[in-house]
């Protein structure tokens, strides 16, 4: 199953376009914050090639035991599908309902607020020429959950498990030595609570954006076309139950560290 049929799916029902600065428009009294900005050079943050292959490892291992197989090409052919469905819309508010069946909802939080403080009779233009250098950045497992404020993170090789701290400190009340089997008992345990991957995409796009007010001005942006670096996270949960279809729900968790940045 590729990411396109899960992601993309919606497509002309998705947001393409946002900002990651405040703006101003018209009378200068309207602010927005969204999370799509155009940077001019490439993002830095891939992991290392270990980390990749643990956690394509892992990622592997989950579709298999479902009975699919993962690609990757076809993952970032899904990637490519759903930035440019994304694009198609950003001009149509009466098509972005969905949003919150495919952003993170932390995400889909800062988005849809956003639009809600939108002017009326603004709107946003985006023009996805083309996307090139996709690039899987990261592959991350995290396995656990438990109450805030009682986790205990462990992380290994890019991946993560969730402990829960309190029943660790029984553990050590007991005089409870921990090995390597206990360790591997802990994860496994974690992983039947709750397991999710995390995926980031990096590429670059040329594109053209602009806000045009109610009277179809340019206020924002330009009409020129220009070359744009972009880091895309995505990420589902693992679902274990028997008659799912396919273990794997992908949403988009961050677009270009903006959760990362504004959630400190």
């Amino acid at each position: 199953m590729q990411l396109a049929r899960r992601l993309a799916v919606e497509g002309p029902q998705l947001l393409a376009r946002s900002l990651s600065s405040s703006h101003s428009l018209e009378d200068g009294s309207f602010n927005y914050v969204l999370p799509w900005s155009q940077h001019t050079k490439p993002f830095s943050e891939r992991e290392s090639f270990l980390n990749r292959t643990v956690g394509l490892f892992f990622l592997r291992r989950i579709a298999g035991s479902h009975g699919y197989s993962f690609s990757v090409s076809e993952f970032m052919e899904g990637v490519r599908e759903a930035v440019f469905s994304l694009a198609a819309v950003v001009s149509s508010p009466d098509k972005q309902n969905s949003l919150q069946t495919i952003l993170h909802p932390r995400l889909f939080e800062r988005v849809r607020y956003s639009l809600d403080q939108f002017p009326e009779g603004a709107r946003m233009h985006l023009d996805v020429e083309s996307i090139r250098q996709l690039q899987l950045s990261s592959v991350n497992s995290v396995l656990g959950a438990t109450e805030p404020g009682d986790e205990h993170i462990f992380d290994w090789l890019g991946q993560r498990v969730i402990a829960s701290r309190s029943e660790l400190r029984a553990m050590d009340e007991i005089d409870a030595k921990f090995t390597f089997q206990s360790g591997r008992e802990l994860a496994v345990e974690a992983a039947s609570t709750h397991m999710e991957f995390q995926l980031g995409v990096s590429f670059k796009t040329k594109e053209k954006f602009g806000v045009l007010d109610r009277s179809g001005e340019l206020v924002e942006g330009s009409n020129q076309f220009r070359d744009c670096y972009h880091m895309w996270r995505f990420c589902s949960t693992v679902e274990w139950s028997g008659d799912i279809d396919y273990p794997f729900s992908w949403t988009i968790l961050d677009i270009n560290n903006y959760l990362s940045q504004h959630d400190r």
